[in-house]
């Protein structure tokens, strides 16, 4: 048995977890492709369904078709591809509201995108207990040469920041970007794949609803209008009101402080569950 094989073996027995070598083929439950400008992406993933703490591996096969060299975009660490994880549950954006409110809603809760996990590509995967891997922060451009292939291969748990994701769907989306040079813009080729998450956590409102929530009640509302102030041509708004949203077991927890007059502090609990206000204190 190969040294790496090896460890890998010791890991799996240590973590009670499946820890696949490289050169293990793994079982294919679930297959998506996708294409463009001659690059054909096809996600193989090797289960139809998952619930915290089993792994889910993403194969992403990378074929450059064309009779031509492609140039692909890498980073640090170099590995072909991007997988994500995107949980349906936390990812609803909730209501479009008027611009005060909207402002405050884009700055507080969805500046990043929600619900959205990058998965860990599979030497980085091996190194977590470690510390994990370090990647530099530039941008590579490779080539793949005529009729060439790429694989690469990425990991997630179920879990995220080592808690039980919500039940429900999860889609897996695997992307390339690609460099045209001759058009000189970016492409992108993707796949995606959709598997049910079971046993998880009871969340069912994301943090953009559970706002959307604290917003239609009268309290936070008359809070968040008292501290609208205009600034430059720009229309009023609460500018200076600073906070964010955060889950604490079943309830999100909505956080909004003012430094300047007139200065306050407010928190608002809306149920994961329901999406109804729990509590509203002023402080």
């Amino acid at each position: 048995m190969r040294p790496l094989a090896l460890l890998l073996t010791v890991l799996a027995i240590a973590c009670g977890s499946r820890a696949l070598a490289p050169s293990t083929p793994a079982p294919v439950a679930l297959t998506a492709t996708g294409e463009n400008v001659g690059v054909k992406l096809r996600l193989d993933l090797d289960r139809a369904s998952l619930t915290p703490r089993q792994e889910v591996w993403a194969t992403i096969t990378i074929e450059n078709m064309n009779n031509e060299s492609i140039r692909w975009v890498g980073g640090g660490c170099n590995v072909p591809g991007h997988v994500t994880a995107t949980v349906s549950a936390l990812a609803d954006n909730g209501r479009s509201w008027y611009y005060p409110f909207a402002e405050l809603k884009k700055r507080l809760v969805t500046v990043y995108a929600q619900g959205y996990f990058p998965m860990l590509d599979e030497a980085a995967w091996q190194k977590r207990a470690s510390g994990g891997q370090i990647c530099t922060a530039d941008i590579r451009v490779n080539e793949l040469a005529p009729h060439g292939k790429l694989t690469s291969r990425f990991v997630w748990d179920g879990l995220i920041a080592g808690t039980p994701a919500p039940s429900g769907d999860v889609v897996i989306t695997a992307s390339l970007d690609i460099d045209d040079a001759k058009a000189m813009v970016g492409r992108t080729v993707a796949a995606s794949l959709t598997l049910p998450l079971t046993g998880g956590a009871a969340t069912r409102v994301s943090a953009p609803r559970a706002f959307d929530a604290a917003l239609d009640d009268a309290r936070f509302a008359s809070w968040v209008r008292a501290r609208f102030i205009a600034r430059g041509n720009s229309e009023a708004a609460a500018y200076d009101v600073a906070g964010g949203v955060r889950l604490d077991g079943d309830e999100w927890v909505i956080t909004a402080t003012q430094k300047v007059a007139p200065a306050g502090e407010i928190e608002v609990r809306v149920s994961a569950i329901d999406g109804s206000v729990r509590t509203v204190i002023t402080k």
